[in-house]
């Protein structure tokens, strides 16, 4: 009896047996006595019978992938076949072949501001990443062309991007050094210009190798918290990097930003303080219209930063400030002149009009280094970049398709954003991704399809054509204010506290790339983060395991970090000994990072006459309930597999189930974003008609669950404390009758029988003798 005088019932159809004793089963060879036999599947064989059972498992994986191609090449009977299969990598040909009228008004309104704000925004992200201006417009052209083709979000706005375009331009300059990005020389610039491209184009190549040969799971290096401490230490970053254009003097920014800092008021004395007075004035005019948008037209937004350009032109031009007050460009540098004792340039001055000519990157000539040492010195930032305009691309694209009812295609996405990457490097762009600002104004103005791209595109080719003559005076502090303006967004110290409350773990990778970032770049703070996170994973594995593996997890965190350090270092070669040494690093890397993404989910079935669960492939006499898909994941939830689990447990909500009960006990660990993956699971299944019911958590699991408000964000009937509540309460759905008027007041009551399922965390309703409610189940 329980409290309330209710009895639980487990109530089953077929032979319950001896529910509680289980049948007499008390060992685990109790369970192998009574059930093994013919068609019990032991995992006891020889040398011989595992190559012949790994050698079927590859034939099998071979049979069925070219049975797939050749039951896709059997449906090609005519010509209209042949090129639905010919235009499937292009989701645009859907699109068109569905579009409305009636979407014409809302792609069109949204390309047009969408375009009005890609002007001043690549102008301002090209500094970031040490190119001229113009380059920021190209990077608006061909790239949105490509994602329109073939992406799959139809709100995305694709193209330049801060966040990017600053981890482009670190990665640069921590190649080719300080003196040439910063320098004013034609050669040098040159030299920029051309090794960005090449650096954009091999970005392309890797995101092309993750997509042919399926290695998507590399982006789970970029967890959350690091993405998160990143975006927040990016934000100072980009900020600092815009101090010298405000302040009107020559500043070159620094890894260690607070010697940034100490340096520009150290020039205090040098501060033109026409350029920050109206550098600040119009930073508060457009924080203020901005408010006017938010306040006043949260569905139609007007692009501000267009007019503050143009009010910024004007004041230049009209008021003399180019000749009177300096706010002026560098002239025609005499022979000899020391670049030094320079006047620093504060307005954009001459961009060319026009396209630029396609041209297929390649690597330029670099005092001291060698074509070889400029390739190897290129993998590791453009691996890291790939990645990271993956991830950002994806997040955006999966956080908007989200809110307007469709799923964007990962594959497809990363097919997008290497092919887009690859050729337009070869037409002036680097590296390119999707807004956040800019897509959420798409999002705002009601775009239907990516076609919302044809207006913007439309706008950005009379930008190239006709306006670049009228940017001439054009201030760089009107720039510096439109990139400072934008970091508001990315300051995620929110995000910081709620890790602080939920895992300390997480909280350190978190903190670790925020300093990092602060003191020593964008490019090692992410370094920092990734390693950090990797090897508290490694930690928290190794610390549950016996002393041999921990050695061998020891062995392998070891690897991971000389790994991190040497290739930080920028110091590998193409040829010689220490190759070997790197490959089999890199190798040892992606066979943790493959093995971590690895987990193994078992569905399982009750045996007859007990209340155990086991896996039916081993047990094939246990019993799956119908309706209901009984699982189990062995291993743990990590940012290194939760994007995959959500993917297989998604594939197992198949039409005829409608409750899915996951068996818990076997995690060990689990980390901030594999909890967000969790919650989202959680409501994709509610939209779909399908309960996820939670059973089994380890105390240390719910204690991480309570502190990150997992419970607030799920219904009373969620989490259960045995499997076996779980699957009773699941087959309840279907068969019991609607509630009571009082059984509605009560989360945890359900109807088969009188049964009471009890559930982590709630008590019985009903008050016990003395008028006081009944005491929390015991968890």
């Amino acid at each position: 009896m329980v409290a309330g005088g209710r009895t639980r019932v487990d109530s089953w159809n077929d032979d319950a047996g001896d529910t509680a004793s289980n049948g007499g089963l008390r060992t685990e060879a109790d369970l192998l006595n009574k059930f093994q036999g013919p068609g019990f599947n032991s995992s006891h064989y020889t040398f011989g019978e595992a190559l012949k059972r790994d050698w079927r498992t590859a034939m099998s994986y071979v049979s069925s992938n070219f049975h797939l191609w050749g039951k896709q090449a059997g449906q090609v009977k005519s010509v209209k076949d042949a090129a639905i299969i010919a235009t499937k990598p292009f989701p645009i040909v859907k699109t068109l072949a569905n579009y409305k009228l009636s979407y014409i008004s809302f792609d069109a309104a949204a390309g047009l501001v969408e375009g009005i704000m890609k002007i001043p925004s690549g102008l301002a992200y090209a500094l970031l990443a040490n190119m001229p201006p113009q380059y920021g417009l190209y990077t608006s052209l061909m790239p949105p062309f490509i994602y329109m083709l073939l992406g799959s979000c139809a709100q995305i706005s694709f193209g330049v991007t801060a966040i990017e375009a600053l981890v482009l331009g670190e990665y640069v300059k921590s190649v080719l050094g300080e003196d040439v990005v910063s320098s004013e020389e034609d050669a040098d610039i040159n030299i920029t210009v051309k090794y960005t491209l090449y650096l954009s184009f091999m970005v392309g190549i890797w995101q092309l190798i993750f997509r042919i040969f399926q290695l998507q799971f590399v982006s789970v290096l970029l967890a959350d918290p690091v993405m998160s401490g990143f975006s927040t230490g990016g934000a100072f970053i980009i900020a600092t990097s815009q101090l010298g254009s405000l302040l009107g003097i020559k500043l070159s920014n620094q890894d260690f930003l607070p010697g940034t800092w100490v340096k520009a008021i150290q020039q205090a004395d040098d501060w033109n303080w026409v350029t920050i007075a109206l550098g600040l004035s119009s930073l508060a005019v457009l924080m203020f219209c901005q408010y006017l948008n938010k306040r006043y037209m949260p569905k139609f937004p007007v692009p501000w930063q267009i007019f503050i350009v143009i009010i910024g032109i004007v004041v230049t031009s009209q008021l003399n400030l180019k000749e009177d007050h300096d706010v002026s460009v560098i002239g025609d540098i005499p022979s000899g002149f020391p670049i030094a004792e320079l006047p620093y340039g504060t307005v954009i001055g001459d961009i060319p009009s026009g396209f630029p000519t396609a041209e297929f990157p390649s690597l330029p000539v670099v005092p001291d280094h060698t074509e070889g040492q400029l390739f190897a010195k290129s993998i590791l930032p453009a691996f890291v970049l790939a990645l990271f305009v993956f991830v950002m691309t994806l997040s955006l694209g999966t956080f908007f398709s989200g809110k307007n009812g469709y799923k964007v295609n990962a594959s497809q996405e990363l097919l997008t954003i290497g092919v887009s990457n690859t050729v337009s490097s070869m037409c002036g762009a680097f590296i390119c991704s999707a807004s956040f600002s800019r897509t959420a104004v798409v999002h705002t103005l009601g775009a239907k399809t990516v076609l919302h791209g044809v207006m913007a595109l439309l706008i950005m080719i009379l930008a190239v054509t006709l306006i670049t003559e009228q940017l001439y005076y054009l201030p760089k502090c009107i720039l510096a204010i439109i990139v400072i303006n934008a970091i508001g967004s990315m300051l995620e110290f929110r995000h910081g506290a709620r890790y602080y409350k939920t895992s300390k773990w997480d909280f350190a990778v978190w903190l670790v790339t925020f300093i990092v970032c602060l003191l020593a770049g964008a490019q090692y703070g992410i370094y920092a983060g990734v390693g950090l996170a990797l090897l508290i994973m490694l930690f928290r594995s190794a610390s549950s395991k016996i002393v041999v593996l921990g050695s061998i997890y020891a062995g392998v965190g070891l690897a991971l970090l000389i790994m991190l350090v040497r290739s930080a270092s920028s110091k590998i070669v193409v040829l010689g000994r220490e190759v070997g040494i790197y490959v089999s690093i890199d190798l040892t890397l992606l066979i943790m990072l493959f093995r971590s993404a690895s987990f193994k989910i078992m569905v399982l079935g009750r045996l007859p006459g007990t209340t155990v669960y086991r896996n039916v492939e081993r047990f094939p006499m246990a019993k799956e309930t119908e309706g209901v898909k009984i699982v189990r994941l062995d291993g743990s939830l990590n940012f290194a597999n939760w994007e995959k689990i959500v993917h297989t447990l998604q594939g197992l909500a198949t039409k005829d189930i409608h409750s899915i009960a996951f068996d818990a006990s076997a995690i060990t660990t689990i980390d901030s974003s594999s909890l967000r993956g969790l919650l989202e699971l959680v409501d994709d299944f509610e939209t779909k008609g399908v309960k996820l019911l939670l059973a089994n958590w380890k105390a240390p699991q719910r204690d991480l669950l309570e502190r990150s408000h997992f419970y607030e964000h799920v219904t009373d009937d969620t989490i259960f404390l045995t499997l076996h509540d779980a699957v009773i309460y699941a087959k309840t759905r279907v068969v019991s009758p609607k509630p009571s008027s009082d059984e509605k007041n009560d989360p945890a009551t359900i109807t088969e029988a009188g049964g009471h399922v009890w559930r982590v965390g709630y008590t019985d309703s009903t008050a016990d003798a003395k008028g006081e409610p009944a005491a929390p189940s015991n968890f």
